[in-house]
C-alpha cells in the first residue's frame, strides 16, 4: 500500500481484463496511416487507396457511352437526335463546360481545406505530446534534489506521474478518434491505486465526465501534494510553469476535438455530389456524340469521371485525419513514442549530473577554431563517430 498499489478485487480484475480484450481488438485498427515510398509500385498498391470505389462509381457511365454507342449504331434516328440534343443543345448553352469548371473548382477548394485540416491534425497532435512530455520532464528535474532525504516519496511521485500522464495522452487519443473505450496501450494502469482505478472507469461509465480532464486534475492534484510535502523543493512561480504546459497541452487536444467535432459543410458536399451525378451522367453522352469507337468511348469517358471522383474521395478521407482508417494519422505510433519518452524519465540515468572531463579543453579560441572547420590537434577526435565507437568499445571491455 506504500507504493499505491492495493489488491484488486473481481470487478477490477474483470474491468482490466476488458479493457486489455478491447486495446487486443482495436490496437491493429488504430495504427492507421501508409508508409510507402514514390515510385511505380505504388500504383499497384490497394490498402488506403481511392482507385477500386472511383473506378466501381465511374462504371455507370462507362455502361452509358456503351449503351448510347449500341443505340447510334443500331438505330440511326437515335442517333441523329443523341447528336443534335448534345452538339446543338449543349454546345450552345456550354452546359458541360460550365458545370464541368464549376465541380473542378468545387473538388479543387475541398481538397485544400482537406489537406489543411490534416496538417493541423498532425500539428496539434505534436504539440499536445511535447507540453505534456515537458512538464513531465520538469517535474523529475524538480524532484532530483529530494530524493537523497525521500528516496520513497520522490519513487512513488514519479512512478504514479508517468502512469497517470500515459493513461491521459492515451485518452486523448482515443476522445480524438471518437473510441470509448481504450484502444491505446498504457504503461501499467494496474499499478495505479484501486480508488483512481474506479473514479476513472466511473467518469465514463456512470458520470460522463471527461476522462482527460479528470486525469490532468489528478495530475494537478499530484503536483501541488507533492509540492506541500518537500518531494518538489522548486519556487512556485517556476513550479507554476508546469501547470502552464499541462493546459497547454490540453488547449492543443481541444484544438484537434474541434476538427473531430466540425465536419466539412454539408450545403457544399451536396452541391458537390449533384454536380458529380450530373458530371457522370451527362460525360457518356457527349462522348457518344463525338466517338465511333467503342474502346475510345471509354477511355475517353472513363479518365475525367474517374479523375473527378477520385478527387473528392481523396478529400473526404483527408477531411477526418482521426480513426482508424489506413489514411489516418498513426495514433498508435504517437503513443508508442510517448510511452518511450515518459519510460526515459524513469531510467537510473536520468538524474545523472552532466560534466566535462578534467581533459575537455575550454580554450574558448581554439573551440572556434575547431567549429570553423580549422585543424586543432586536442580535437581532431571530437567530431568523428570513430570516437564514440572507440569509447563504447572500451567500456564493454570492462
Amino acid at each position: 500500500q506504500a507504493k499505491g498499489r492495493i489488491p484488486c478485487n473481481k470487478a477490477d480484475r474483470g474491468w482490466f481484463r476488458s479493457a486489455r480484450r478491447s486495446y487486443n481488438q482495436k490496437q491493429v485498427g488504430c495504427v492507421g496511416m501508409i508508409d510507402y515510398e514514390d515510385g511505380c509500385s505504388i500504383l499497384f498498391r490497394l490498402k488506403g487507396s481511392v482507385f477500386p470505389k472511383a473506378f466501381l462509381y465511374s462504371l455507370p457511365s462507362i455502361l452509358i457511352a456503351v449503351v448510347v454507342l449500341i443505340l447510334n449504331n443500331e438505330f440511326p434516328e437515335t442517333a441523329d437526335t443523341v447528336e443534335n440534343t448534345v452538339r446543338g443543345e449543349f454546345a450552345k448553352s456550354q452546359i458541360w463546360n460550365a458545370m464541368t469548371a464549376s465541380l473542378a473548382l468545387m473538388i479543387g477548394f475541398r481538397t485544400r481545406q482537406a489537406l489543411g485540416r490534416f496538417w493541423e491534425g498532425t500539428s496539434l497532435l505534436h504539440q499536445m505530446r511535447g507540453e505534456w512530455f515537458d512538464s513531465v520532464s520538469c517535474l523529475m528535474s524538480f524532484s532530483r534534489a529530494a530524493r537523497e532525504k525521500k528516496e520513497e516519496e520522490v519513487s512513488q511521485f514519479r512512478h504514479t506521474l508517468v502512469r497517470l500522464t500515459s493513461l491521459m495522452h492515451a485518452s486523448a487519443l482515443d476522445e480524438i478518434c471518437g473510441s470509448d473505450e481504450s484502444c491505446q496501450k498504457v504503461i501499467d494502469m494496474e499499478g495505479l491505486d484501486v480508488k483512481t482505478i474506479d473514479f476513472l472507469r466511473d467518469c465514463t461509465h456512470k458520470y460522463n465526465f471527461n476522462r482527460v480532464e479528470a486525469l490532468q486534475h489528478m495530475i494537478q492534484v499530484l503536483v501541488t501534494h507533492n509540492q506541500s510535502n518537500g518531494v518538489l523543493t522548486i519556487p512556485p512561480p517556476i513550479l507554476s510553469r508546469v501547470y502552464q504546459t499541462l493546459s497547454r497541452g490540453l488547449v492543443n487536444l481541444l484544438n484537434a476535438k474541434k476538427i473531430t467535432d466540425t465536419r466539412f459543410p454539408f450545403p457544399w458536399a451536396q452541391i458537390i455530389l449533384l454536380l458529380l451525378v450530373f458530371h457522370c451522367l451527362t460525360t457518356p453522352l457527349m462522348v457518344a456524340a463525338a466517338v465511333t469507337h467503342y474502346a475510345w468511348a471509354i477511355i475517353i469517358t472513363f479518365v475525367p469521371v474517374f479523375s473527378m471522383i477520385s478527387l473528392n474521395l481523396v478529400a473526404a478521407e483527408l477531411e477526418m485525419p482521426f480513426g482508424s482508417d489506413s489514411n489516418d494519422l498513426p495514433l498508435a505510433h504517437f503513443q508508442k513514442d510517448m510511452n518511450r519518452a515518459l519510460m526515459l524519465l524513469l531510467h537510473d540515468m536520468t538524474d545523472h549530473l552532466c560534466y566535462t572531463r578534467p581533459s575537455a579543453q575550454q580554450n574558448f579560441n581554439k573551440l572556434v577554431d575547431f567549429i570553423n572547420g580549422k585543424d586543432v590537434p586536442e580535437l581532431r577526435k571530437s567530431d568523428s563517430r570513430a570516437f564514440l565507437q572507440d569509447h563504447y568499445e572500451k567500456r564493454d571491455s570492462f
